[in-house]
């Protein structure tokens, strides 16, 4: 059996469960975005940022933001 290095195995499990950035944004940050209460995470996270200010309405602007 052909021994693999470590850093091969490493990337190959990396590369299939990765995400892409806009599957990212639309699953975990556009839901705040279209929130009618977007500042509501921060009553346990983040207290002293304000979300809103940084989620904007492309993934690409809203990155950059962050």
């Amino acid at each position: 059996m052909k021994r693999l290095p470590l850093s091969c195995l490493l990337t190959v499990a990396l590369n299939a469960s990765a995400v892409t950035p806009m599957e990212i944004f639309e699953n975990r940050i556009m839901p705040i975005f279209k929130s009618p209460n977007p500042s509501s995470c921060v009553q346990c996270h983040l207290s002293a940022v304000d979300l809103k200010d940084y989620i904007l309405p492309s993934s690409d602007a809203t990155f950059a933001s962050l």
